[in-house]
């Protein structure tokens, strides 16, 4: 998804890919196509969060511009989530929150939350474990680099990383004042700010 200042070199190289692959023409519905097939998909998102709609609607605002027809699917959380774990889905907008030592097991292993591409199916019907999630197997295990890992990843994408949360607050349980913040001044009522001692009074 392109952003900022790259919005045009990414858009030229995202149609340089999809005429690689043979989506050379426009149909007389405006859909980019090959022979008979035309780029259609959907994309679902939960509709409790407006961000993620929003990014979802500029998500399809992009693809459209390469005249990929992408409709967006909206969902309550109780629906998103029966959607995504059958897998009834062609692209679906989620969110992870990564821990503090930056892991990367709920995207790459069997068991994490966020993993639905651990196995890759072959020509012959056959699986096998993907490559990217290999590799990182082996970073875990010092058999791999961390600029490796990378490469490999940005070649083979198992899942397409959009956008980062930030403006974050965090703060000790110690910390007892209310905090008023607004979206200039993450610190706006600092000077009420109080922590709670963690010193035990002798009497």
């Amino acid at each position: 998804i392109a952003s900022n200042g790259s919005a045009a070199s990414s858009k030229e190289l995202a149609l340089q890919m999809l005429e690689g692959e043979g989506y050379t023409s426009v149909n007389t519905y405006g859909y980019r196509c090959s022979n008979a097939l035309s780029l259609n998909c959907t994309l679902t998102v939960c509709s409790g969060n407006s961000f993620k709609t929003a990014a979802a609607e500029q998500i399809k605002e992009q693809l459209a511009a390469l005249n990929f027809n992408g409709k967006i699917i909206q969902l309550d959380c109780t629906d998103y989530v029966k959607a995504v774990a059958g897998g009834n889905y062609d692209m679906y907008l989620g969110e992870i929150k990564i821990p503090a030592n930056m892991s990367l097991d709920e995207f790459m292993t069997s068991g994490g939350a966020a993993n639905l591409n651990v196995y890759r199916e072959n020509e012959d019907g056959s699986e096998e474990i993907s490559a990217c999630f290999d590799a990182y197997d082996k970073l875990k295990k010092g058999e791999y680099s961390l600029s490796d890992f990378c490469m490999l990843f940005e070649t083979e994408m198992p899942f397409v990383p959009i956008c980062y949360r930030n403006g974050a607050q965090v703060y000790s349980r110690r910390f007892k004042s209310e905090v008023k913040g607004t979206c200039y001044d993450n610190f706006y009522n600092i000077n009420t700010w109080k922590v709670e001692s963690n010193e035990k009074t002798e009497g």
